[in-house]
């Protein structure tokens, strides 16, 4: 067994041009299963950012803080302020429960069928050598083939439905964007990031509290560093086989098991997601909107206060400096 930090070295060489083990371990077993499980009644089902659910187990559920969902949560909070990303990408996330129900779809179709790879499509991503009759199927599980969404659309309408849930755990006024230039990405961070967290970790030291902010923020940029390499691409993905499956249900079951993304109203989606986020994540009931609100107001005001000062302030140096050239 190597110890974690042989590993860390090694990793490197280990996935070679993969982004994250996450992504090379992924591949590997995907790999295993198209080479040992021919023959057998499988099938591969590849989602998307898995988000919130749309209806099942209920409206907006969701439990963990992984990929996007914690990145939306930390930008509504105001702890979160950049990204390196493009917002004109198509922001490929897939609602949990849809995810779940594409599968027991998948799982139906495989034991009725008894058969492997019947769709008949272009779909690159998805059959590759279709031609073959022990190939196992695979199902995309993504949204841009029938309802895309920019990363921007996708801000926008969280910007527009967030303060409506606005919760009294918020740290600072939201002020968060996507920037696809990374030296603009790390000035933004060094000075919305950085300096705020060694100033309050100063402040704590002084009254005798733990610092905290330094490592946290540590974490935090370590994980958007992460994320940015699939917020700065975009992917061409194919879903033949989940539109061919969806049209073989009935209509009973389209209703029991729903997993089509044609037309979904991500506006109306969003507003769920965002109560899901304050409900299910930060553990805060709806009675406690109204003082979220409040909150959410004061941290307004001193949002720009603080911005107006240190306009002038700068203003000020400016001025001395052009003074003392002079």
């Amino acid at each position: 067994m190597f110890d974690d930090e042989i590993l860390e070295k090694i990793t490197p060489t280990l996935i070679g041009k993969w982004p994250n083990t996450y992504v090379f371990t992924k591949c590997i077993t995907e790999d295993m299963i198209k080479q040992e499980g021919r023959n057998l009644p499988m099938a591969v089902l590849r989602p998307s950012i898995v988000i919130a659910s749309v209806d099942e187990p209920v409206v907006g559920w969701i439990d963990n803080y992984y990929g996007a969902t914690g990145v939306f949560l930390g930008a509504a909070l105001g702890v979160l302020r950049s990204l390196n990303g493009d917002k004109k990408n198509n922001a490929e996330m897939i609602p949990s429960d849809f995810v779940i129900n594409s599968g027991l779809a998948a799982l139906w179709e495989i034991t009725c069928n008894k058969t492997l790879n019947n769709n008949v499509g272009s779909n690159e991503t998805e059959a590759r050598s279709e031609s073959r009759s022990d190939e196992i199927p695979i199902y995309n599980v993504v949204s841009s083939p029938e309802s895309p969404i920019t990363w921007e659309r996708f801000t926008n309408l969280l910007n527009l439905h967030a303060p409506a849930m606005a919760t009294e755990l918020q740290v600072w006024y939201p002020y968060f964007a996507l920037r696809p230039n990374r030296i603009h990405h790390l000035i933004v961070v060094f000075f919305l990031h950085t300096v705020p967290a060694y100033l309050v970790d100063f402040i704590c030291y002084c009254i005798g509290k733990e610092p905290k902010m330094v490592k946290g923020y540590e974490k935090i940029n370590k994980f958007m560093n992460v994320l940015s390499y699939f917020t700065l691409r975009e992917w061409k993905f194919y879903n033949k086989n989940v539109q061919n499956l969806w049209q073989k249900m009935g209509e009973e079951d389209r209703r029991l098991f729903q997993f089509s993304m044609t037309n979904f109203d991500w506006n109306n989606y969003i507003i769920y997601y965002t109560r899901g986020l304050r409900v299910y994540l930060l553990k805060d009931p709806l009675e406690t909107i109204p003082k979220g609100k409040i909150k959410h107001r004061k941290l307004f005001v001193a949002h720009y206060t603080l911005i107006a000062l240190l306009a002038f302030l700068f203003y000020k140096l400016v001025s001395l400096l052009w003074s003392y050239i002079l």
